[in-house]
Parts: C-alpha cells; structure tokens; sequence
C-alpha cells in the first residue's frame, strides 16, 4: 500500500490519459458513424433529386417540342402585324396630307 501513496499522481495521471484517450476513440467512432450516416442520406438524396431532375427534363423536352412550332408561329403574326401596320402608317399619313390640303 506504500506503492498507492508513493505513486499516486502517475497512478491518477495514467487514469486521466486512459479516460482522456477513451473518450476520444468513442467520439471519433460516434463522428464516423454520423458522417456514414449523412453519406448515406446524402446518397439518397442525390438519387431521389436526379430522378426529380429527369422527370422536369421530361416535361421540358415536352413543352419544348409544342413552344417550337408556336414560336414559328407567333414569329409569322408578328411579321405579318409589323407589314400591316407599317401599311397602316403609310395610309395614315396619305390621309393627313389629304386633310392638310382640303380643310373644310
């Protein structure tokens, strides 16, 4: 029992390196395991957004195909509205000119 009183601080310092050291395996094992957890949920979530994402694309190939002739389309009236009024102008102006000259 000489020994305990004689090397009690070796004794007392070796016990708090050894506590110390387990409570460090145990945190990083408990990070380990969050970390593969959140791979895991990451994992998922990337599969469940890459499904997502092919199912928009779907859709916007989809809308695409119907804007296309559309647009061609409304490209067609806004020329044919452009030519018009551009007609309407001219026609406009002949009518001034005619108002101008024959007031009444």
């Amino acid at each position: 029992m000489k020994w305990i009183a004689k090397y009690w601080p070796i004794i007392s310092g070796g016990a708090l390196v050894l506590a110390f050291v387990a409570q460090s395996i145990w945190n990083t094992a408990a990070m380990r395991a969050d970390l593969y957890h959140t791979v895991e949920d990451a994992k998922i979530d990337r599969q469940r957004l890459h499904a997502e994402d092919m199912i928009l694309h779907k859709r916007v190939d989809v809308v695409e195909e119907k804007v296309s002739p559309l647009e061609k389309t409304m490209i067609r009236i806004e020329t044919q509205q452009t030519a018009i009024q551009s007609g309407v102008d001219k026609l406009d102006k002949k009518m001034t000119r005619l108002l101008q000259r024959n007031p009444r």
